[in-house]
């Protein structure tokens, strides 16, 4: 039940928002903005401080676009699949049958 409730926690505190910043960041490349500067700044803020700035742009951001070119299938299957593979692979790892770092607790008192 621990595992269970780390994978979750990881996933909604992690891995979601830096989908979302991704998906911010390739929308700020993709488009085109009133002048370079827009876009630069953007840029700048969403590398420097990524879960502020994601909220701000969406919210102010997308409205200062020129051109509403999506971020394309490429940019959303990374995005889907980021969490998809990191919850395998710490599955895999650390829950699974075969976990290398799962604790084996030998039976040596017998009654």
């Amino acid at each position: 039940m621990f595992t269970t409730f780390f994978l979750m926690t990881l996933v909604s505190i992690l891995l979601l928002p830096a989908c979302i910043w991704l998906y911010a960041l390739a929308d700020v490349l993709i488009n085109e903005f009133h002048n370079f500067g827009v876009k630069l700044i953007w840029l700048v803020l969403l590398c420097s401080f990524p879960p502020i700035a994601t909220i701000f742009y969406y919210l102010i951001g997308r409205s200062q676009r020129i051109t509403f070119h999506r971020a394309g299938k490429p940019v959303m299957l990374v995005i889907l699949l980021v969490p998809v593979i990191a919850i395998t692979a710490i599955y895999m790892l650390y829950i699974g049958d075969s976990a290398p770092y799962r604790e084996v607790i030998p039976n040596t008192i017998t009654i």
